[in-house]
């Protein structure tokens, strides 16, 4: 019985973790995106307080060792409620199956762009999973930096979502002359040929950047956060055996 009291007690640090879990990629946004972590804090703590508070009340009416023991180590684990995800992330980068990996490829014109005290490109993202050394890209979109429809919002390979012809239509919405559209778009339509053929990015004329590779659908924070639940459950539990008594668990449980 006292093992079952020592899980209620840690089922509010639980339902916290849960909570996150339950859309991890939005309160991430908003935790650290927007600094929500700074307003968050107070009110967590605050809840903490209280809980020790009510705890220590149990204990005393209940004449067991007064320390809050499960608010103490429910604090310590509170501040390394993202440690487990931030151990996980460098761990998942190695497998393919938890990555996704972006490629971008820039085309410049000779278009002005005022704005910018530079002149407009033409840029190619490629999305798809695995990492940078095992990856398969399986969609993207090109965008074109200037105000005209010129770019393709969305993109997929194996086959082609589109052809030579509607590139070369797409493209000369953006204004510039005929003969940089056709020299431009058959280096792009031979990059994404080459990305359908092989996956692998090259460019003429174009830069191509760097792969980037990112844990994909939060499962750094999923799977730590399962580990870190695991965690608390294993220390309130140690922590119940040995501070409340016997005699108390059993009363409990009648």
């Amino acid at each position: 019985m006292r093992l079952l009291i020592a899980l209620l007690a840690g089922s509010p640090f639980c339902l916290l973790q849960f909570s996150f879990l339950a859309d991890s990629y939005n309160w991430a946004v908003f935790l650290f995106g927007y600094m929500g972590i700074v307003m968050a804090t107070p009110v967590v703590f605050a809840g903490l307080a209280v809980f020790a508070f009510a705890e220590f009340r149990v204990r005393r009416s209940a004449n067991v060792r007064t320390t809050p023991s499960f608010a103490l180590a429910g604090g310590l684990l509170l501040l390394a409620f993202f440690v487990p995800a931030i151990v996980a992330n460098p761990i998942l980068l190695k497998f393919p199956q938890f990555c996704r990996v972006t490629q971008s490829i820039e085309w410049d014109t000779t278009k002005p762009n005022p704005e910018w005290n530079t002149n407009h490109s033409f840029i190619l993202v490629v999305v798809g999973t695995g990492t940078p050394s095992q990856h398969q890209f399986s969609s993207g979109y090109m965008n074109w930096t200037g105000n005209e429809p010129a770019g393709f919002s969305s993109i997929q390979f194996e086959p082609f979502s589109f052809d030579a012809t509607e590139l070369v239509h797409r493209m000369s919405a953006s204004g510039l002359a005929d003969d940089e559209i056709a020299t431009l778009s058959d280096d792009i339509w031979a990059t994404c040929a080459q990305i359908d053929t092989d996956g692998s990015v090259a460019s003429k004329s174009g830069v191509v950047d760097s792969i980037y590779c990112h844990v994909d659908d939060q499962w750094d924070y999923t799977i730590g956060g399962w580990i870190w639940i695991i965690l608390v459950c294993l220390a309130f539990m140690l922590i119940g055996y040995r501070t409340i008594e016997a005699e108390l668990a059993d009363q409990a449980a009648v």
